[in-house]
């Protein structure tokens, strides 16, 4: 958990936008959102989980996101943490 929060304090240094926190059980998911200057596009998305034996799982995505179009897609994300996504991207 410590390791998580130091990374999530590293990715808001950086411009990272949190979208989206999610708790299943005792696993934890995470997705940050970067934005261009203009705050008109998504740079880059980046989603981390981790669970209590300390596994952890990180997805980053730089470049031009469409976030219509990801919110469609099968990125194994599944059940609350999807719905929060697709919720936040206006679904």
């Amino acid at each position: 958990r410590p390791r998580m929060e130091k990374l999530e304090a590293r990715l808001r240094r950086e411009n990272w936008v949190p979208l989206v926190r999610v708790r299943s059980g005792e696993v934890v998911t995470n997705i940050s959102v970067k934005y261009s200057k203009d705050s008109k596009k998504t740079h880059g998305l980046f989603i981390m989980s981790l669970d209590p034996q300390d596994e952890a799982a990180f997805v980053n995505i730089v470049g031009n996101v469409d976030m219509n179009m990801l919110r469609n897609m099968n990125l194994g994300i599944q059940g609350s943490a999807l719905d929060s996504l697709k919720k936040a991207v206006g679904d």
